[in-house]
């Protein structure tokens, strides 16, 4: 065996011991070859170096034959070694580089925070000093425009402007630094005053301008108003902190130029409204008026038709309806040829005063105090501005009430300002104080008139004398209806006040009709139906809070008394006629007109005046019956009541089959006779019908008592029992009338 080359020598016994454990672990099929019996050590290694040889030499060649690219690779090495050996000189020239820049970054950032801070500094000091010299100095082209720009809003933006710089140099400034006694305030306070003084003249010219542009062209104030003068209400706040005389000057010019328009249009628009008034009443429209002052010239006849007069409410209560409506555009009117009563005329000068008051407020606020709506000098400016155009209102009104002999209309216009002084509640406190007072001193004026027309209606139906009233027939008279429509209307119109007057004289009320004793027609019927029962629900109307309160209260008394005297006129006009039944007719259709009227009119819920006349009615429809049956059964009548009140006396059946025999043959002609008759005297158809109803009912009734009296006594085989007419039999009779109605 060869011995080994000197390069195996120096591998150590340890290696050769890895080695050998290594090849063990990495291939088992060597252990397992030593580990078989038989097998020899000294063999295998042998054998193993032998092998260990061939793959040496194997190597070798396999070396040579790679010869040229192994050359190759370790020239290709070697040029990479150049590369890299250029690449760190490079690197370190960058590092030397880098931390010449990291130097000069560190300079740098220390400039920056320097060069922050100060620019932190200067813009703190440029915001103190620049709003410093923002309010102590004016922009030339502000000073420019006040000295010689046009008055537009330039000139309003320059004047403000100018107020902001003097009122900051007229305040005291804890801060030093915005001191006023600064050179600068000090250098400038001349010429700002010369701007102040320029601003003042200019301003308050030009304020007075537009104060006479408005007097002058009178028929668009409230357009001048918002379109010029509204804008230039800066202009007064300046004169007012700067100049306050002429500021004061501008407003007592501006309120005696307004007064004196406001006072110039409410004459004309009197003037105008008095081309559209309606007569409605004369002097002769009054209850108890003497009948050839309503007596027609061609037909000689009196009217109780006319509806259109001055005691008929009718579609005049629509003008409170009317309360928020636009006034009354009188050449509009004029074209359509319409003509319009009293009470529409002053809601349209009322609704006028209202819409100029508020406009004017909210203006006066705006332009020459820009305050709090409800300052005392709010209120001032607005009294003294509407004072003549009031006292225009109110001489007109007073002119019209001297010749106003419409009670209608006077109702109305006190309801009228009982509703504008709640509304005015609904609008700013200066507007609505201004026409309390106003709406006070109206209904000062209204309320004696209507007092004087009322008691001139009452004291015409005290005085009444009954040869003037006319020829007294069973036909209503016309005082009835008169009547009848005024209180209607004053209860239509103050429900509350005439309540309150009504429980004042509760215990003079009569008694609620007996049930025998029903309405006459089923308008009456509602009447006592709505009358059992006083309505829990109050008028739509709120009421009086205020001095219409006391006139409603007054008349609502004033109509009580003069129910009771046209009570008593009728009844004196029923004693002109001398036969006892006109006089019931007479009073049954008055009555019944009354009711009839308040029927219509809806005024049911007034219990104590619809009972008062109700009463009556029944009172003398009874009365009436009576005295229709009396006519053609006065025998039968009396037996009836004779008996009744004398039970235990012995009956006369010969009167009673005398009675029976004379029933049976004049029954039928009697009940056509009354037919006849009450459909003749009584004016209105209804209740005629009724009253007939109510005849034929009394007369069934004082039969079956007759007949009930005569079995009761004679038993039912008297010997004229068969005279006797069954009920069904006269009932039959009494629907043939029926169908009639």
């Amino acid at each position: 065996m060869t011995a080994a080359p000197a390069s195996d020598a120096a591998f150590s016994a340890d290696e050769f011991a890895e080695d050998i454990r290594h090849a063990l672990e990495s291939d088992p099929a060597i252990a397992q070859a030593l580990l078989q019996p038989g097998s020899k050590l000294k063999e295998r290694t042998l054998e193993i170096e032998r092998e260990l040889r061939e793959v040496e030499v194997g190597s070798v060649r396999d070396y040579v034959r790679q010869s040229s690219r192994v050359a190759d690779l370790h020239a290709q090495l070697q040029r990479c070694d150049g590369i890299l050996a250029e690449m760190q000189e490079r690197l370190l020239g960058f590092e030397a580089d880098l931390g010449s820049a990291s130097r000069d970054l560190k300079s740098l950032r220390s400039e920056s925070r320097s060069m922050a801070t100060k620019l932190k500094n200067r813009r703190a000091a440029e915001a103190k000093l620049g709003g410093f010299l923002k309010r102590v100095a004016l922009d030339p082209r502000h000073a420019s425009v006040i000295c010689d720009g046009a008055v537009d809003d330039s000139f309003v933006e320059a004047v403000a402007a100018l107020d902001e710089t003097l009122g900051f140099a007229a305040e005291s400034h804890d801060d030093v630094s915005f001191s006023r006694d600064w050179r600068s305030c000090r250098d400038l306070a001349p010429l700002m005053e010369k701007l102040r003084g320029k601003a003042t003249a200019r301003c308050g010219d030009e304020l007075l301008e537009r104060i006479d542009e408005l007097h002058r062209d009178s028929s668009n104030v409230h357009q001048l108003q918002r379109v010029r003068l509204a804008r230039l209400a800066p202009l007064q706040r300046f004169l007012e902190r700067h100049a306050p005389e002429v500021a004061n000057h501008v407003k007592d010019v501006y309120v005696d130029r307004m007064a004196r328009t406001l006072h110039a249009l409410f004459r004309a628009y009197h003037a105008e409204l008095e081309k559209l008034d309606l007569a409605v009443a004369d002097r002769n429209d009054v209850v108890a008026v003497p009948e050839d002052a309503v007596r027609y010239a061609l037909t000689g006849r009196v009217s109780l038709a006319k509806r259109g007069d001055g005691f008929s409410l009718g579609d005049r209560a629509g003008v409170l309806k009317r309360m928020d409506e636009p006034p009354l555009l009188v050449h509009v009117a004029i074209k359509e040829n319409r003509r319009y009563p009293f009470e529409e005329l002053f809601r349209s000068s009322l609704r006028h005063l209202a819409d100029a008051a508020l406009s004017e407020t909210h203006f006066v606020t705006a332009f020459l105090h820009g305050a709090d709506q409800s300052s005392p000098a709010v209120q001032s400016t607005l009294q003294a501005i509407f004072r003549r155009a009031f006292s225009a209102t109110l001489e007109h009104l007073e002119n019209k009430l001297f010749a106003c002999h419409d009670a209608v209309g006077l109702l109305l216009v006190v309801r009228l300002i009982e509703r504008a002084r709640t509304r005015a509640t609904r609008g700013p406190a200066p507007t609505a104080s201004a026409l309390d007072a106003f709406l006070g001193d109206c209904e000062a004026l209204v309320r004696p008139r209507l007092l004087t027309i009322l008691t001139q209606n009452l004291e015409g139906v005290k005085k009444a004398e009954l040869s003037r009233l006319g020829v007294v027939s069973t036909a209503p008279h016309y005082v009835a209806r008169r009547y009848g429509e005024l209180h209607a209307t004053v209860l239509a119109l103050f429900p509350d006040e005439c309540r309150a007057a009504a429980a004042r004289d509760a215990d003079a009320a009569s008694p609620p009709a007996s049930p025998a004793a029903s309405p006459a027609s089923p308008a009456l019927r509602k009447i006592v139906e709505f009358a059992s029962r006083r309505s829990s629900v109050s008028s739509t109307a709120s009421a009086p809070t205020n001095g219409a309160a006391s006139a409603a209260a007054q008349a609502a008394s004033l109509m009580e008394e003069l129910r009771e005297r046209t009570a008593e006129l009728l009844l004196r006009l029923a004693r002109r006629l001398k036969k006892d039944k006109a006089k019931r007719v007479f009073l049954v259709n008055n009555y019944d007109l009354i009711c009839s009227i308040f029927a219509e009119r809806d005024v049911s819920a007034h219990e104590s005046d619809v009972l008062f006349w109700l009463n009556k009615l029944h009172a003398e429809r009874e009365a009436f019956v009576e005295d229709a049956l009396r006519e053609a059964f006065a025998d039968l009548i009396d037996f009836v009541r004779g008996a009744e009140r004398s039970a235990d006396a012995q009956l006369d059946l010969g009167q009673a089959a005398a009675l029976a025999k004379s029933f049976a043959a004049s029954w039928r002609a009697a009940i056509a006779a009354a037919n006849a008759d009450v459909l003749r005297l009584f004016a209105n158809f209804v209740n005629g019908v009724e009253v007939l109803k109510q005849v034929f009912m009394q007369l069934l009734l004082y039969y079956t008592r007759f007949q009930e009296i005569v079995r009761k006594n004679g038993g039912d085989d008297v010997p004229f029992a068969g005279d006797f007419v069954p009920t069904a039999t006269i009932l039959d009779e009494i629907k043939k009338y029926s169908r009639i109605f």
